[in-house]
């Protein structure tokens, strides 16, 4: 019997595969300029560019402030007020990005030169900066629903220095500062054209009191990127400042191709997120609902792609970056795990944010952030980089029993508000 589906379901199936395909493809191309740049510049060259920038998205914090989390959430619930969450957030990441370059001018030089070269620091610096502007275009389509715009958008810009860093690849070049400065263009022409669309979209309006509740309201979001960021990518960054480069980049290209088919799961957190917020808002039966079956799909999801990958992992190794990265078959293979956890985390997040827990969700993260750091200082010489893969494991469990504790406790004490009609 063939199975029908409701205009609903229809609608959030082809979001998701709008935007799931976009940002696939985007992170395809993403990837695969990262991976000719390692092939190149070996990995040596590869570990202090993957460090810095595991530096450099924790520092960025500062400045992006978790902006794209609030205006998905709250510009999904209050869409006559997208084009001014929008603009306060570009505001806002400017002003405040402007003041973290300068610093970062400042004080580059200070870092481990061998490990985090003050050129290459300060220009992925700039490339961050342009990608975190371009984030709100991104977001703010998606907050209307408007996915394939930002699929579009999402995968035109990392085409274009992918195209650029083959051509400097086919020319021999084995130059870290040239690939990274690819970026920093190609970031430029990106943003300059995504703004450009936005504003011929949306109403962009300034408003005061708007910023100061963008940073407000924001602050919760801030802290649960920058936590995110502490166990999801300090790892590279003390890789790189105990072991060394070479021993970063060993690490980095597994970290990389994890973080790759991750962008599936949070694709689809991207398009859920909107739905459950407006259904916490309308009706909590249908929020557990789509909550229940959200949860099960990414299950499901998580032991596929985590399976496949623990299944391929040393051939994806040697087929994408090499022998010279044969090593970092094993910690692929390790870090399969941390796919299958993640993919259901997300789900879980979803659910946290949308019933307005974000502050109890950082709680959770904090302990998995402070549990993983620990660890990793603690037996870094002892185990050396397979041992971090295992602890970035084990804290990736702990966060899904966190999340999982939390939402089993709203699911079960906190549902009692009357469904009521919708505005």
């Amino acid at each position: 019997m063939p199975i029908k589906l409701s205009t609903s379901q229809l609608n959030l199936l082809t979001n998701i595969g709008a935007l799931l395909s976009g940002t696939v493809i985007a992170r395809v191309f993403s990837a695969a300029a990262l991976i000719v740049m390692a092939r190149m510049v070996g990995p040596e060259g590869y570990g202090r560019f993957a460090g810095s920038l595991a530096v450099l998205k924790l520092l960025a914090v500062t400045f992006s402030l978790g902006l794209d989390s609030w205006l998905l959430r709250f510009g999904s619930r209050h869409r006559q007020m997208l084009g001014m969450h929008s603009a306060s957030s570009l505001l806002i990441k400017t002003g405040l990005g402007l003041l973290w370059l300068g610093l970062l001018t400042t004080v580059a030089f200070l870092f481990n030169q061998h490990a985090f070269p003050s050129a290459i620091v300060l220009l992925i610096a700039l490339t961050i900066w342009f990608e975190e502007m371009t984030s709100v275009v991104w977001t703010t389509f998606n907050s209307a629903s408007a996915n394939r715009t930002s699929a579009l958008l999402m995968a035109g810009y990392q085409l274009l220095p992918l195209t650029v860093i083959i051509g400097l690849a086919q020319f021999g070049v084995r130059s870290l500062a040239a690939y990274v400065g690819v970026q920093v263009v190609s970031g430029a022409i990106g943003c300059s054209l995504s703004l450009y669309w936005m504003k011929r979209v949306f109403t962009l309006q300034l408003d005061r009191s708007d910023v100061r509740k963008a940073m407000r309201d924001s602050l919760p979001f801030a802290i649960s990127l920058a936590l995110a960021l502490i166990y999801g990518r300090a790892d590279v960054a003390i890789v790189a400042y105990w072991l060394g480069s070479a021993a970063a980049g060993i690490y980095s290209p597994a970290i990389s191709l994890v973080m790759t088919v991750l962008l599936i799961p949070l694709a689809i957190y991207n398009v859920i997120l909107p739905l459950l917020s407006q259904a916490h808002g309308e009706d909590i039966a249908l929020l557990r609902r789509r909550s229940r079956q959200f949860t099960f799909g990414s299950l499901l999801l998580g032991l596929g792609l985590g399976g496949g990958m623990a299944l391929a992992a040393h051939l994806l190794i040697r087929l994408l970056f090499g022998e010279k990265f044969q090593a970092a078959g094993d910690v692929l293979f390790t870090l399969s795990g941390v796919v299958a956890l993640r993919c259901v985390s997300f789900a879980l997040a979803a659910i946290i944010t949308a019933v307005g827990w974000q502050t109890r969700r950082t709680i959770v993260q904090a302990i998995v952030a402070v549990a993983n750091v620990g660890l990793d200082i603690l037996m870094i010489t002892r185990w050396g980089v397979p041992g971090v893969a295992k602890i970035f494991v084990l804290t990736e469990a702990m966060l899904l029993a966190g999340y999982l504790f939390l939402v089993v406790d709203w699911y079960y004490h906190h549902t009692e508000r009357v469904r009521v009609p919708a505005s």
